[in-house]
């Protein structure tokens, strides 16, 4: 019995190791460097168990006053939830959806751009929402909440991740 318990720990340590370097790997991802060359699409990747607890495929997202040699400014970025028919976006402002500064815009550097086109009749089924970040300011961070919903609107889902204008 203990020449089996030796070779079943090789393969736990195994696994384990396995499943550390992935978790490793996410906490350590690059912040996203968006650029006005197109739109910077960030993912929402949503916890079923909680979806206060989804995450973005970006925590820290850049933008960089200069690319090439040039101003990069009014850069579109598009969050998009991932999970297909089951959370969304709800397009009627009383429901409070979308992206927001959890401070104020004291240089004017974020405009709503909308949502997305919906498929589908629920009241929430917006897959993104639009800003556009004017980068005219160096320096500055934001922190910003992504509030959705499920596609029934029953359940309101509220996440914080941070952007830098570098």
């Amino acid at each position: 019995m203990t020449c089996q318990m030796f070779r079943v720990l090789p393969f736990a340590t195994a696994l384990l190791l396995a499943a550390c370097s992935h978790i490793a790997s996410q906490e350590a991802k690059p912040p996203k460097q968006c650029t006005n060359a197109g739109p910077c699409a960030i993912e929402i990747v949503v916890d079923a168990n909680n979806c206060n607890n989804s995450t973005v495929n970006f925590p820290e997202v850049h933008f960089p006053q200069r690319v090439n040699g040039k101003p990069n400014e009014r850069i579109l970025v598009e969050w998009t939830i991932l999970q297909k028919d089951a959370y969304g976006f709800c397009p009627q402002s009383i429901v409070g959806d979308g992206v927001y500064l959890k401070g104020s815009d004291t240089y004017n550097q974020f405009e709503f751009k909308g949502f997305g086109n919906g498929s589908g009749n629920a009241p929430c089924n917006r897959k993104t929402v639009k800003l556009e970040a004017q980068n005219t300011v160096s320096g500055q961070k934001y922190e910003y909440k992504i509030q959705f919903h499920t596609q029934d609107g029953t359940k309101s889902c509220l996440i914080d991740p941070v952007m830098f204008n570098d």
